[in-house]
């Protein structure tokens, strides 16, 4: 049993911290009154595919992913439950980033203790819980960030293979 929980704790924790935000976010998803910026973006999304482009682009601004959520959820019927829906689904998406994040720049404990604190946040809550654009930047900006530190990673083994390739050759050639 202790060697399954050992390289696992992390992931059981994340799991575990995912689920009780999930419930808090479930439960709260209608309690709350609806917000100006909700309701404008499912006005928005019931416009056509183009009109949703040209009012994000050139009349109003925004976060253009966000209305075409808003532009599915409109068109498939649905209503401010569904986009909201929408943003605690990202809120919940972003913690296993979040760990990953952690583990990745410092470790597992920093990782668990990380996401922990991000769950447990005010900002993270309320805005999981309202459908607005901030979850959705939350996730695709961890989701940046951890595949920008992979980039790197894999141009740094290219560089050092490289680099060793170049020493091997000269090496040869004297």
């Amino acid at each position: 049993r202790r060697a399954f929980l050992a390289p696992h704790t992390l992931w059981l924790g994340v799991v575990a911290i995912a689920g009780a935000a999930a419930a808090f976010l479930l439960h709260q998803l209608m309690a709350w009154a609806p917000h100006e910026d909700e309701t404008l973006a499912l006005f928005v999304g019931r416009d056509s595919l183009t009109g949703v482009v040209e009012h994000v682009t050139r009349e109003r601004g925004g976060a253009p992913l966000h209305f075409l959520f808003a532009y599915a959820v409109a068109h498939l019927g649905l209503g401010l439950g569904s986009l909201r829906l929408v943003s605690a689904a990202f809120a919940i998406g972003s913690l296993p980033l979040v760990a990953l994040l952690g583990r990745r720049l410092v470790d597992r404990r920093a990782a668990l203790l990380a996401t922990a604190l991000v769950a447990a946040s005010w900002v993270f809550l309320f805005h999981g819980v309202y459908a607005r654009m901030y979850s959705l930047f939350l996730f695709l900006s961890l989701l940046a960030f951890l595949l920008l530190l992979r980039a790197l990673d894999r141009q740094r083994g290219f560089l050092q293979a490289g680099l060793r390739r170049g020493v091997r050759q000269n090496r040869l050639g004297d």
